[in-house]
């Protein structure tokens, strides 16, 4: 999803729909968003790791 906007960002400024600093700040919004993203799962695959790794002493 994050690879469409990309390529929908890009083709509003060659389009000339977009300025140059509009299309760098879109551009920056989507990495950070990507980024975030990214944490959440790697977080997420942690905490299952440790749950994984420790289910005997789990009390749940």
């Amino acid at each position: 999803m994050l690879w469409k906007e990309k390529q929908k960002i890009k083709s509003k400024l060659e389009r000339g729909k977009m300025n140059k600093e509009e299309y760098l700040y879109q551009i920056k919004k989507a990495k950070t968003s990507l980024a975030i993203n990214i944490s959440y799962i790697v977080i997420l695959l942690f905490q299952l790791g440790y749950v994984i790794i420790n289910w005997d002493e789990v009390d749940v």
